[in-house]
């Protein structure tokens, strides 16, 4: 449990051990403040196979300047982690640069089953430069949206450039 801290001046707030086997039932991250991390990180990366992070919730909790260049969250498939549910709630994400796959790069495997879910819900994203989208990747998978409000964000709503892999929040504010 991340509870009421301020986080700043770091690289990626948790990242999958590598070579060492590990499982998290449950990450929650609440009431928090995270500001200023480095660029080219992830602010959650677990990619590596080895970790098999179950549940993340992160509630009420404000992201400034970071993930230039990265993503914002990644998972890949990991067979432990069939069934992975991320609840990002009643957060403000502001100038956060998650350029490379996008904000939420959250996959099962190539054949693309979608065993994973992202609620997405009352959430503001602000100040996002062009080349930020919620997935720049057709193997992403359940994104689901509700009640989010966007300000100069555009890219995060809008089918552009044909949207061909990206993945949009056609509900949003």
């Amino acid at each position: 449990n991340v509870n009421n801290v301020e986080v700043t001046g770091y690289g990626n707030l948790v990242v999958d051990p590598g070579e060492t086997a590990c499982k998290v039932n449950e990450l929650n991250i609440t009431n928090s403040y995270f500001h200023e991390m480095g660029d080219g990180k992830r602010f959650i990366d677990s990619q590596k196979k080895k970790c098999a992070i179950l549940k993340v919730n992160m509630n009420h909790c404000t992201v400034a300047n970071c993930c230039k260049g990265s993503d914002f969250f990644r998972f890949d498939y990991n067979a432990a982690q069939k069934g992975l549910v991320i609840n990002f709630e009643h957060n403000t994400l502001y100038k956060v640069e998650a350029t490379s796959k996008g904000l939420f790069y959250v996959r099962s495997n190539a054949a693309g089953n979608k065993d994973f879910t992202c609620n997405i819900k009352n959430n503001v994203f602000a100040d996002m430069s062009t080349g930020v989208f919620f997935s720049q990747d057709n193997k992403t998978d359940n994104l689901v949206f509700a009640n989010n409000n966007y300000y100069n964000a555009g890219t995060l709503q809008a089918n552009v450039d044909g949207g061909l892999g990206k993945v949009f929040d056609t509900t949003g504010l």
